[in-house]
């Protein structure tokens, strides 16, 4: 399990709950990989939080990414659509009744953990301290 701790922290309190939201639903896809039965409904849950995760704070991100003038704004806007393109596949996979979809759809979270929020997110908080969010 993947405890929310300060290396996850833009220091922005909207960005960082939708990022503890995250690693929620990373946590709850490794307990759904780990269980004896690997249900479809369970990947189905999964994918639906993955979805609306993504819909609701990539749109908030990029707003303040948008309203801040973030020089880097097209990049990270494409990694959150290269993110998004990913899902379909993967419901794709689960409609075909391929139960280790579960194992691809983990790896690809925590990889978005590791690159993304610890990594690219990074960039943009000194620009939005400078226009005052926290």
């Amino acid at each position: 399990m993947i405890k929310w701790d300060n290396k996850n922290s833009e220091n922005v309190s909207m960005i960082d709950e939708g990022h503890k939201k995250f690693i929620d639903i990373i946590n709850k896809a490794t307990h759904v990989q780990k269980s004896n039965t690997k249900r479809p409904i369970a990947i189905s849950e999964i994918l639906l939080e993955i979805t609306e995760y993504a819909r609701k704070h990539f749109r908030t991100e990029e707003t303040y990414l948008i309203d801040c003038k973030y020089c880097d704004y097209k990049s990270h806007k494409d990694e959150h659509n290269s993110f998004s393109k990913r899902i379909p596949g993967y419901w794709q996979e689960l409609a075909d009744n391929k139960l280790e979809v579960i194992d691809a759809i983990l790896e690809h979270l925590k990889w978005w953990l590791n690159n993304n929020i610890q990594s690219t997110d990074k960039k943009y908080v000194e620009c939005f301290r400078k226009n005052g969010l926290n």
